[in-house]
């Protein structure tokens, strides 16, 4: 019998409670309200507001792909077979119905998911399920062996009657539109020109490059992540003390980095400008170029 099939029928008397464990999937399951889960979500938003959002994606990202390494050490099954494996363990435990709406393109590593129910899809206005798009792409980089990117294109949070996802490359799925690249991609060269920066960078709140210049070497995803935690909760503290500031600094041996925040009005998203200052610039100059860049976008989103 395969991987799949041994579990196709489970239910809840396949488990077993011991001590306060309960077992499924030979895992240790833990069981939470749905309204406690949520409120975890809405209390850590309170503090932190979007700079949660990119910790919301690593997190689930580093669950995938243990997930995914675990199923195929343990079971022994490969790779295609341990993802559906895992889509299914997680519709058993509550994240949403998935079977019979996965698209799985292996030849061009691009994948297509429609879920149902999702417990993260709480955020009105915005495409919420941050936590499932990182369990998503961490699956996804273990199957394909390389990184991805995901997108999710609708979400039961905007309204929409389910929550759609797609995953793959980067440049096969992009964030936005070829007009919105290209403007963001415009506006970022002009901020590294007026900043006199050494490498500027453009992510979304959540943490994900789109443009960036920085050395190879560097992890910008990463970088972007903890810029985005630290700008974002940096504004949420100047709102809590009253403080007007419109951008953060990081002093570092390599240099000086300045972070500003863009947030788009009535989307609850909005992108992240990094700039690293060289030595014949300033804060102030760099400073007067981000707020510049901003309004560009701002501008943008808003015509």
């Amino acid at each position: 019998m395969g991987l799949l099939e041994e579990t196709k029928n489970f239910t809840f008397k396949d488990f077993s409670i011991f001590k306060g464990e309960i077992k499924g999937f030979n895992f240790r399951i833990i069981i939470l309200h749905i309204e406690h889960f949520r409120q975890m979500y809405l209390t850590a938003n309170k503090f932190l507001k979007e700079g949660l959002r990119p910790i919301y994606i690593k997190i689930g990202e580093d669950i995938g792909k243990r997930f995914m390494e675990l199923v195929i050490d343990k079971k022994k099954a490969d790779k295609n077979t341990a993802f559906r494996f895992i889509l299914r363990s997680l519709e058993r435990g509550g994240w949403g119905a998935t079977l019979g709406n996965i698209n799985i393109d292996e030849d061009n590593k691009k994948i297509y998911i429609e879920i149902q129910n999702s417990p993260e899809a709480y955020e009105e206005g915005i495409a919420s399920c941050f936590g499932i798009q990182g369990i998503l792409k961490g699956m996804a980089s273990v199957l394909f062996d390389s990184e991805v990117e995901i997108n999710e294109t609708e979400c039961i949070a905007k309204g929409d009657k389910m929550c759609k996802f797609l995953i793959g490359p980067k440049e096969n799925v992009p964030l936005y539109d070829e007009e919105t690249m290209k403007a963001l991609n415009k506006i970022m060269e002009t901020i590294k020109t007026k900043a006199g920066a050494i490498a500027a960078l453009i992510s979304t709140t959540e943490g994900r490059v789109l443009f960036s210049t920085f050395p190879h070497e560097i992890d910008v995803n990463i970088g972007s992540l903890i810029a985005s935690t630290v700008a974002l909760s940096a504004n949420s503290v100047g709102d809590a003390f009253n403080i007007g500031k419109t951008f953060s600094t990081i002093d570092g041996e390599r240099g000086k980095l300045i972070l500003m925040p863009v947030k788009i009005p009535n989307k609850k998203s909005g992108f992240l400008i990094i700039t690293q200052i060289g030595p014949n610039s300033s804060t102030q100059l760099a400073g007067l170029a981000l707020k510049s860049g901003a309004t560009e976008i701002l501008n943008f989103f808003n015509k």
